[in-house]
């Protein structure tokens, strides 16, 4: 219903059939038992660390990302950009966009692959992509079922509604991460008719500089992404909340500002630098 209501019934109707489509394509293709075997052994393998969870907001900008240098990370999408900035590199990485991924296929096999612990991608895309044919299957890609519904302990499936972060949390939270810390997820959009041109309801083509990232050449002019639904996006984090907040994990937003409000907030500097000793 919320994609009706956000998108239009044109939208929905062709999702709708897509969808069929990948439920029919999974229904009659063979298990990927090697990627199963790989999800088995990572089950609680960061069992008792914390992690980090970038957003790639605009409030990066003005945050000592450089603190994280020796944290568990996990980035998504275009972060790439930021390495240029930063002594270090993700620990973990995620794209679920659809939009996305035709303009990252070579950012991803020969920049990101390479300088990442593990990957995460869904094998065939609700939309009828398979990510698959263009994203190479290396040791440290894991390969996610996103033609499921909700928050899923049983990966690899794993439900995607809104955001990227939805899937990041699911993982996570498989991966034994018990204390999740976000930033970055601002939730702010501005847009105006010099900023995008309108595809459709649900698919954009940026115009030129990107005002809602945290580097201009996020979404560079040509590029396509999907139209950014905050309360979508807030209404799939409150029921992650939920889910989470019964599994005893626990989630907070020490980013800057924003809209995120789902999520209790601490102070991303102290969390960093408290020791058992007090703050250093």
């Amino acid at each position: 219903m919320s994609v009706y209501v956000n998108f239009g019934f044109k939208v929905l109707l062709r999702r709708s059939f897509l969808f069929f489509i990948v439920l029919v394509r999974r229904f009659f293709s063979l298990r990927d038992k090697v990627n199963d075997l790989k999800w088995a052994k990572v089950k609680d393998a960061y069992k008792g660390d914390r992690l980090f969870i970038l957003g790639n907001g605009p409030s990066l900008n003005d945050m000592p990302l450089n603190l994280l240098k020796n944290e568990y990370t996990m980035c998504f999408n275009r972060f790439n950009l930021m390495f240029d900035r930063i002594d270090w590199r993700p620990t973990f990485f995620a794209i679920c966009d659809d939009s996305i991924l035709p303009d990252m296929i070579n950012e991803i096999n020969s920049e990101i692959l390479p300088q990442v612990k593990m990957a995460f991608f869904p094998d065939l895309h609700p939309s009828n992509i398979n990510f698959k044919k263009q994203i190479v299957n290396a040791e440290n890609v894991y390969w996610v079922h996103t033609d499921v519904a909700g928050y899923r302990d049983d990966l690899p499936n794993c439900g995607v509604e809104g955001t990227v972060i939805t899937l990041a949390l699911q993982v996570a939270a498989f991966l034994g991460f018990k204390e999740i810390y976000l930033l970055g997820v601002d939730l702010s959009y501005s847009f105006t008719s010099k900023d995008v041109k309108l595809l459709n309801s649900r698919n954009w083509e940026s115009l030129g500089p990107d005002p809602n990232h945290f580097d201009s050449r996020y979404y560079e002019k040509g590029r396509k992404y999907n139209n950014p639904s905050v309360n979508i996006m807030i209404e799939a984090l409150e029921k992650g909340k939920k889910f989470f907040d019964q599994r005893k994990v626990s989630i907070f937003n020490v980013g800057i500002g924003g809209n995120l409000h789902v999520f209790p907030r601490k102070n991303f500097e102290e969390v960093l630098l408290k020791t058992e000793k007090g703050i250093m």
